[in-house]
């Protein structure tokens, strides 16, 4: 529900500041799917430090 009031306001605002709805729009959606790659790349990554840093506590620990 926060999410849909953030994206009024963003789009009220720029249709206040004079920003066509259609340029909106398609940034937005870029936003999103640059948010969808990048978040596919990282977590990834992210899942292999973690279990790099659980193998370490282990063998460092015994």
């Amino acid at each position: 529900m926060l999410s849909l009031l953030c994206l009024i306001f963003i789009l009220w605002l720029c249709w206040k500041m004079g920003v066509a709805l259609w340029r909106v729009l398609i940034f937005l959606i870029g936003v999103g799917l640059a948010f969808a790659l990048i978040s596919s790349l990282v977590l990834p990554l992210l899942a292999i430090c973690a279990l790099g840093g659980l193998a370490w506590a282990v063998i460092t620990n015994s």
